[in-house]
C-alpha cells in the first residue's frame, strides 16, 4: 500500500494564503457606508439667500454705484477642494466695501498701520477652514450663525427690522443656507430667505411677505433643482395686486376687480417712476451638476427730480428673493474588472493613439458624466476607463457567515501548521531537491 504524505512547504503556504481572501469579505464596504462623500472623485456645492439686496445711484455721485448693500444674506460653500466656508452678515456691503480695510493693508506694502482693520464689515459671523461654529449677537436684534465642518457648512442670519434707506424699509428678516454631504454619494444645497413688511416709497407699495427657497441634490450621475418664490400681500396705492413675469396686475382674493384699477395701480406706479416684475426661476442641468436661482423680485424706481432741486437723474433698484443653490459632483474612479473591458482580438489603444486602422480611439470623459468607454473602429478601445464603482465590487457574505468563514478558515491554518511541524526536521533531511509528494 503506498501512503501520501505532504511537504510541511505546502502546508506553510496553505496556512498562508488562506486567511487573508476571507478578510475582505466582511469588512470591504464598511468605512465607505459611513465615510460622508467618500464616492466622490470630486465635488463643489454651494448655496446662497440674499433676501434683499438694492443699489442706488445718479448722475452727480463720484463713484457708482453710489450705495448698495444686501439685508441680510447667508452663503454656505464646500468642495473636495477649498474645503468648507460659511458667512452670514446683517447688512453686507459686498466684497469690496466690506473687507476695505484689509485691502488697504494689503496694497500698502506695510505702508498702512494694522489698526485700518476695523473698517472691515463688523456685522457678519465668517467660519472656514472646518473651524466649528462661530456666531455674532453683537447688535440688538440680530443674530448670526457660521458653522464651518469637514462634511458640511451653514449659515443664517436674523435682522428684527431694518431701514435700509429713507425709502425703504422692512421687518424681519431671516435668511438660511445650507451645504451638506450626506453618505458616501448624496450631495445637497439649500438657502431660503424670508422678509416681511416690505415698504416702498414711504408705504406706496407694500409687500406683506416674500419666501424665496433653493434646493439641488447630486449623486454624481444625476442631478436635480427645485424651489419657488412667493409674494404675498403686495399692495400699490392701497390697491392689491398680483406681482408675475409680465408686471403688476390688479387682483382680490375673490374675483378680478374692475379695469379702473388696474388703471390706477398703472398710475400710480408711472407717477413714482417705478416697475416691478419677477424675474426666473432659471435652471441648468447637465449630468452631475445642477444650479438653480429662484425667481427674484425686481423693482427699479427712477423718482422724478424734485421740483428746484439738482437735475439729476436717481435710480434705485432692489431686488428681493433669488435664493440659489449649486452642486456639482463626479463619482470615484476604479479600474475596471476583465469582464468590464470591452471584447477585442486585437491589443487595447491607449487613449488619443492611432489604432490599428488609423483612426483614433476616444479620450475618456474626464470631469464629465461616467460612461462605459465607446469603441473606436476596428474594435479597439481605451485599456482603462472610468466605471460604476460599484460594478466592480464583489458582493459582500452577510456577517454572521462572514464571521463563520474567517474563523474556520483561521481553525483550519492553525491545525495545518500544527500538524505539520514535528513533520518539518524529516522533510528537509530528506528532500531530494523536489517536494516528496508521494513515498513508499
Amino acid at each position: 500500500m503506498r501512503s501520501i504524505r505532504w511537504c510541511a512547504p505546502t502546508g506553510l503556504i496553505i496556512a498562508a494564503f488562506a486567511v487573508p481572501p476571507l478578510i475582505p469579505a466582511g469588512t470591504s464596504t464598511a468605512y465607505a457606508a459611513v465615510e460622508p462623500g467618500s464616492g466622490f472623485a470630486s465635488y463643489r456645492l454651494s448655496a446662497n439667500a440674499p433676501t434683499l439686496s438694492f443699489t442706488e445711484d445718479n448722475d452727480g455721485a463720484t463713484a457708482h454705484p453710489e450705495a448698495e448693500g444686501d439685508l441680510p444674506e447667508a452663503v454656505s460653500t464646500l468642495g473636495s477642494t477649498g474645503g468648507s466656508y460659511a458667512l452670514s452678515s446683517a447688512v453686507w456691503p459686498g466684497a469690496l466695501a466690506g473687507n476695505l480695510g484689509t485691502l488697504l493693508i494689503g496694497a500698502s506694502g506695510g505702508q498702512v498701520p494694522d489698526q485700518a482693520s476695523v473698517l472691515d464689515d463688523p456685522v457678519r459671523a465668517e467660519a472656514k477652514n472646518n473651524e466649528g461654529s462661530v456666531s455674532n449677537k453683537s447688535y440688538p436684534g440680530m443674530t448670526l450663525l457660521a458653522d464651518s465642518h469637514p462634511a458640511s457648512a451653514s449659515a443664517s442670519a436674523h435682522l428684527q427690522g431694518a431701514q435700509a434707506s429713507a425709502a425703504l424699509a422692512l421687518g424681519d428678516t431671516s435668511a438660511d443656507s445650507s451645504t451638506v454631504l450626506v453618505g458616501a454619494l448624496t450631495a445637497k444645497a439649500t438657502s431660503t430667505g424670508s422678509l416681511h413688511d416690505v415698504k416702498l416709497a414711504g408705504g406706496a407699495v407694500s409687500i406683506a411677505s416674500v419666501r424665496s427657497t433653493a434646493s439641488v441634490v447630486s449623486d454624481g450621475r444625476k442631478a436635480t433643482g427645485s424651489g419657488s418664490t412667493i409674494v404675498s400681500g403686495a399692495t400699490v396705492a392701497g390697491l392689491p395686486v398680483a406681482i408675475d413675469g409680465s408686471g403688476v396686475h390688479a387682483a382680490s382674493a375673490s374675483q378680478a376687480l374692475p379695469g379702473q384699477a388696474q388703471q390706477t395701480v398703472n398710475t400710480a406706479l408711472r407717477n413714482l417712476g417705478m416697475t416691478i416684475a419677477l424675474i426666473g426661476p432659471t435652471t441648468s442641468t447637465k449630468a452631475g451638476t445642477v444650479s438653480y436661482v429662484a425667481a427674484t423680485l425686481v423693482v427699479t424706481w427712477m423718482p422724478p427730480p424734485a421740483p428746484g432741486g439738482p437735475n439729476t437723474h436717481e435710480k434705485i433698484v432692489v431686488t428681493v428673493g433669488g435664493a440659489s443653490a449649486a452642486a456639482s459632483a463626479v463619482p470615484g474612479y476604479v479600474v475596471p474588472t476583465t469582464g468590464d473591458l470591452p471584447s477585442t482580438a486585437l491589443p487595447p489603444t491607449l487613449p488619443g493613439s492611432p489604432g490599428s486602422n488609423g483612426q483614433v480611439a476616444p479620450q475618456p470623459n474626464v470631469g464629465g458624466p461616467v460612461t462605459q468607454p465607446t469603441l473606436a473602429a476596428g474594435g479597439v478601445g481605451p485599456a482603462i476607463a472610468p466605471v460604476n464603482a460599484a460594478s466592480t465590487q464583489l458582493p459582500a457574505i452577510p456577517g454572521p457567515l462572514a464571521v463563520g468563514w474567517l474563523l474556520a478558515g483561521i481553525a483550519a491554518a492553525i491545525v495545518l501548521g500544527l500538524g505539520y511541524l514535528r513533520r518539518l526536521p524529516t522533510a528537509f533531511a530528506t528532500a531530494t531537491g523536489r517536494c516528496p509528494w508521494e513515498v513508499s
